[in-house]
């Protein structure tokens, strides 16, 4: 989760290379260990992680890279389908 955010942060910093590897390396052990249905991430892990995915999102937008935008938010909707920021970012909230 932590490998994850620090290549966001590489990723905001232009630093794409390592950005790349480290968010690939990181999604690698992050989809084995979301597959298992017993797998329950560390608290503060799991938030850093879902912030970062957001925040990854953002920066692909921002670089006209929506279709791999779209993609980060389906991971995380998948891996935290209760959260309320997510909901928010896909307009998946409830309205008034």
């Amino acid at each position: 989760n932590l490998l994850y955010a620090k290549g966001v942060l590489e990723m905001q910093n232009f630093n794409e290379g390592q950005a790349e590897r480290d968010i690939a390396t990181a999604m690698a052990g992050l989809a084995k260990a979301y597959a298992k249905p017993n797998y329950r991430p560390i608290k503060a892990t799991k938030d850093v992680l879902e912030g970062s995915m957001i925040k990854l999102s953002e920066l692909l937008v921002e670089k006209s890279m929506k279709d791999s935008a779209d993609k980060v938010i389906n991971w995380a909707t998948t891996w935290f389908p209760e959260s309320e920021k997510l909901k928010a970012k896909t307009g998946g909230g409830e309205e008034d």
